[in-house]
């Protein structure tokens, strides 16, 4: 497995404990919000590999996107992008609307709607690959536009680069926030709550930033090295690369 699908799983199988001590704390404090019954979160422990819980589900569904992507390595890019948007249309315009609302709940958000976003990580891989394999001056002249871009961009292109710690972190962090208020007894009226998200949002980033930079090198963030050789005992020497049909 390569060293981005390592992280990927790694972070998953270790965050949904995080998951189960904010939302059983959570829920003591605000158990009109979430469900604090600790034998039901142990419940969506045991079975988030299957059901994704909804703070994760998207390191879920990156993670089949790349055991997925290595299963269709070899196929044609047309053919694998055009089969790619199929499912993605069927799922959000047939199978979607069939799905009632207590389906939907028992189902979860992750095998809710992952299959409509594999497209976009198929597209990614497509034109990443190919903007590499474009002659010099063309990725020069790209590089430029970026440049200029990032020069105006530079505080979000930072967060661009840490997105896993601020999403691995930011429900933790938003969680305290609202048991704060409550126990402060702060009420959030309507016109009040998009001063709240203002102050919140750019603090939450913040703290996920922060999180990254103290958990870098560590296993909080890393895959341990003993995980790491389970994995490459496990898949062996595989020939890795950018996208389909290389």
């Amino acid at each position: 497995m390569a060293a981005s699908g390592r992280v990927l799983l790694w972070a998953f199988l270790l965050w949904p404990v995080t998951v189960l001590g904010y939302r059983v704390v959570g829920g003591a404090v605000l158990p009109e919000v979430t469900d604090g019954n600790l034998r039901s979160q142990v419940l969506f422990l045991v079975l988030s590999p299957l059901r994704p819980n909804a703070e994760l589900w998207f390191l879920w569904a990156l993670i089949v996107f790349f055991s997925l992507g290595r299963l269709v390595w070899r196929l044609p890019p047309w053919l694998v992008l055009g089969a790619a948007v199929g499912v993605s249309v069927l799922w959000s315009g047939v199978v979607q609307p069939a799905i009632g609302p207590d389906q939907r709940d028992s189902l979860g958000t992750g095998l809710y709607g992952f299959p409509q976003y594999f497209v976009l990580f198929i597209g990614a891989a497509l034109f990443g690959s190919r903007d590499r394999s474009a002659p010099p001056s063309r990725r020069r002249a790209g590089r430029a536009r970026w440049l200029v871009a990032g020069v105006v961009l530079a505080p979000l292109v930072h967060v661009g680069r840490h997105t896993l710690e601020v999403y691995l972190s930011h429900t933790v962090f938003i969680v305290a926030v609202a048991c704060l208020l409550h126990v402060a007894d702060v009420e959030v009226s309507d016109w009040s709550a998009p001063v709240v998200v203002a102050v919140v949002a750019p603090m939450v980033i913040w703290l996920g930033l922060l999180v990254g930079r103290a958990g870098a090198g560590t296993w909080i963030l890393e895959a341990p090295e003993t995980f790491r050789h389970l994995l490459s005992g496990r898949a062996g020497q595989v020939n890795t690369g950018t996208g389909p049909g290389r």
